[in-house]
């Protein structure tokens, strides 16, 4: 930032704007040169994120190509008269602005957008895509298939009438399918969101699975009454948990950051359902007990099957024999 504080630093007030900065001794300006230098902000990072304009104003890169988002939040708008050396007002605005996470989401959809262009496929044809990976992706799993065999039973998916997108996909190692099962989880689920903040209270079924390569995920689905009184359950999210890591608080963690991501809130929960497992509805540490803490008047509701499957399972071993 040498070049811009030489620039601005040394005027006495800044034209086209309001605001004025004087500084009247030469060790002051050096003193907040050497300031800005070492701040969180450096000569590259400027030039990523801001452009100067015509006043020498600081402009936002990303949010000028959003400017719809002016109108509809009240709080200080990155596209004009914010200067390099007001590091205040650009660091809100890069950490603490709404207009500018939202700009962001903006442009990652407009980079999807371009991409779904690129390929020539409707929305029709990348679900149909997705859906068939989904159904490779399940069959590896449930009949144990090993990683290398993966690939072909995709080309025989495909031989068999599957989409020609899935002979550009390679998602063979358990990180990748992770990844890429994140990917299509977002997108089937942007409009479900929309729909869930129009409803207000909202219900959730959560559950952790294990695959053979030993990759821990959370699936969410969730129900709410649509604008149409209509009940829907609909698949919210898959993510993965991590290598054998199936604690409560890691549970807890990534349901509060998946309601976050999605911007749904938590007082707005009104219910939540599970299988009967122990790390769900322990006494004093299941996540069902860690969620019913914070939102006390939350209803429980979990599975009575699973319970007395586990036991019969446990009778069953510590019985020594059977009278048939």
């Amino acid at each position: 930032m040498v070049t811009i504080n030489q620039q601005l630093i040394g005027d006495d007030i800044i034209k086209g704007t309001n605001r004025s900065y004087t500084i009247h001794e030469s060790e002051n300006i050096k003193l907040q040169k050497k300031q800005f230098d070492e701040s969180w902000l450096n000569y590259l990072e400027f030039k990523t994120q801001f452009e100067l304009g015509p006043n020498r104003g600081c402009f936002c890169k990303i949010f000028q190509k959003h400017l719809e988002y002016k109108y509809h939040e009240k709080e200080p708008i990155m596209t004009e008269e914010a200067f390099p050396r007001q590091q205040k007002d650009l660091r809100n605005h890069l950490t603490n602005s709404i207009i500018h996470e939202r700009a962001k989401e903006a442009e990652e959809s407009k980079k999807i957008d371009e991409i779904l262009r690129t390929v020539n496929l409707n929305d029709d044809q990348v679900k149909l895509a997705a859906e068939l990976q989904v159904k490779i992706i399940y069959c590896a799993a449930k009949y144990a298939v090993e990683k290398y065999n993966i690939e072909s039973l995709k080309q025989m998916i495909i031989s068999l009438g599957g989409h020609k997108l899935l002979q550009d996909s390679h998602h063979a190692s358990s990180t990748s399918i992770a990844e890429f099962l994140e990917v299509m989880s977002d997108y089937f689920t942007s409009q479900i969101v929309q729909q869930m903040h129009k409803a207000g209270l909202w219900a959730a079924c959560y559950d952790e699975s294990t695959d053979v390569s030993t990759q821990n995920q959370f699936i969410t689905f969730v129900r709410y009454v649509d604008s149409n009184g209509v009940i829907q359950n609909k698949f919210m999210v898959i993510r993965s948990l991590g290598e054998k890591e199936r604690k409560t608080l890691n549970l807890l963690d990534k349901f509060k950051s998946m309601a976050k991501e999605k911007q749904l809130d938590l007082l707005k929960l009104c219910g939540f359902s599970f299988d009967g497992a122990a790390i769900m509805m322990c006494v004093e540490l299941g996540m069902s007990t860690l969620l019913k803490q914070e939102l006390i008047s939350l209803i429980i509701i979990y599975c009575h099957a699973f319970r007395f499957a586990l036991s019969a399972q446990d009778a069953i071993k510590l019985t020594q024999f059977f009278i048939l």
